[in-house]
């Protein structure tokens, strides 16, 4: 099965492709065989899919799947499709049902012309009990409040020339940061992030396979700003630039991710 699946793996995108190939070496022989059920028994393969421990092992699932459902045969076609169906199904209510029909070739064109794009995505109700579950988690994340940061992303600030204009921008922000590592790994946050539906619409509109925020703590976060004295807003005007693609410290992507 693990031989299968590397094959599968080279459809991908090449970065996309060594991190598949990387977790289905790293990842529970659960996660290995667990695909092939979604097509003959796609209730219980979702059960146990849910049963994983871990976002790593679920994504070599998702994306070996995903690989297959561009071969040939029925049976890759439904798994795929089953564990879309699936997964739609779990993020009911979470997610705008407008979202699933949106054509994502012509948002890509808008995106490069105008290079962004602005799409409805949490339904109210979905982002008010984020916008709670946020809350509740805001004792866990680190306290950054009133705490003055560069207005660029600061890994690549202190890598600028001294006399760079971008080097002195600098704002404050009031926010309490919570990344991955304070949130349970069935936070919905995650099940919203990893929807495949989320992924092949960026993928089609920024050309990034695949998005691994697990690979660093803040590849995925929930921000809770809070107003302060003496200021309009609680998180001043900056920029940020995570890549999560992948795993290697050279990688890049596309603008925008």
């Amino acid at each position: 099965t693990t031989r299968r699946s590397a094959r599968r793996a080279a459809l991908l995108s090449p970065a996309a492709r060594t991190s598949v190939l990387r977790m289905l070496v790293e990842s529970p022989a659960s996660a290995h065989v667990l695909p092939l059920r979604f097509g003959t028994d796609p209730d219980a393969a979702w059960q146990e899919f849910e049963r994983l421990q871990d976002w790593e092992a679920r994504e070599a699932v998702a994306q070996t799947l995903r690989a297959a459902s561009g071969e040939a045969g029925a049976d890759s076609a439904r798994a795929w499709s089953e564990f879309c169906r699936l997964y739609r199904r779990k993020l009911d209510g979470m997610i705008c049902e407008d979202f699933y029909s949106l054509t994502a070739d012509t948002w890509k064109r808008q995106y490069d012309t105008l290079g962004e794009i602005s799409v409805p995505f949490l339904t109210e109700s979905g982002a008010a009990a984020l916008a709670a579950h946020a809350e509740e988690l805001e004792a866990r994340g680190k306290r950054r409040y009133r705490e003055p940061r560069p207005s660029y992303p600061p890994g690549e600030v202190f890598a600028y020339e001294e006399d760079d204009p971008r080097k002195c921008l600098w704002t404050e922000v009031n926010i309490t940061a919570i990344g991955i590592r304070h949130m349970d790994y069935n936070d919905m946050g995650l099940w919203i992030y990893h929807s495949p539906h989320l992924n092949l619409f960026l993928a089609t509109i920024v050309g990034c396979g695949a998005l691994y925020p697990y690979l660093m703590d803040l590849g995925l976060q929930f921000n809770v700003a809070r107003p302060f004295t003496g200021a309009k807003m609680a998180n001043g005007f900056h920029f940020d630039s995570i890549d999560s693609s992948c795993g290697t410290a050279n990688a890049s992507q596309p603008r925008g991710v």
